[in-house]
């Protein structure tokens, strides 16, 4: 299938153009998802692809940077509304469980930053399709000396023993098709974000 994939809720969001299910180009921005649009619009006419070809859009509903969630979602669902097509939404942790678990190892702590310095994380205890995990809010210094699966911690080296995974629009585009049928959503108005602030406490 030909699709797009949108990851926002990092500090560095990204695209990627999938044609018959091969990623045929991606971009990164620096850190501002306001230029996800103008991206989208450039990836689509530098690889002169008509549009309304397009069989899906796969986007990051959150946790995540709130502007980029917000930005990205409301961006890939106004898209998704013009076009006719589903979204596929895919929650941040069960985006990281599937990248994190892909060598079948065990009692891995897989995290990602929440705000000031704390991180939302799980452990893997057993590898299972159904990517149950229990999600915990933490200071990074009761982590100190851990190793940490994760994105977005790079200023937390010093810290933590932190090995970056590679969350990216284009592992998206991956997931989301081996998750088809799983995450496909007509519904696409129905589909809300999930803000960091649903995981923290006072």
């Amino acid at each position: 299938m030909n699709f797009l994939s949108i990851e926002s809720v990092t500090d560095n969001p990204s695209i990627a153009l999938y044609i018959d299910d091969l990623c045929v180009s991606s971009r990164f921005m620096n850190s501002n998802s306001s230029e996800l649009a103008s991206e989208i619009k450039g990836i689509i006419l530098d690889n002169k692809i008509d549009i309304n070809t397009l069989d899906y859009i796969a986007i990051t509903i959150g946790p995540g940077s709130y502007t980029g969630v917000r930005v990205g979602l409301s961006l890939a669902q106004g898209l998704a509304y013009s076009l006719n097509i589903p979204l596929l939404p895919i929650h941040t942790m069960d985006i990281l469980y599937s990248l994190a678990s892909q060598d079948n190892h065990i009692n891995k702590l897989v995290g990602f930053p929440a705000y000031k310095d704390k991180v939302l994380h799980f452990t893997i205890t057993q590898i299972k399709h159904d990517k149950k995990y229990n999600l915990k809010l933490s200071n990074i210094q009761d982590l100190e000396g851990e190793a940490i699966y994760g994105v977005g911690l790079d200023k937390y080296k010093d810290v933590v023993d932190y090995k970056k995974i590679d969350f990216s629009a284009e592992s998206i585009g991956e997931y989301s098709i081996v998750n088809y049928k799983l995450l496909c959503c007509d519904d696409i108005g129905n589909i809300a974000p999930i803000y960091l602030d649903e995981f923290l406490v006072s």
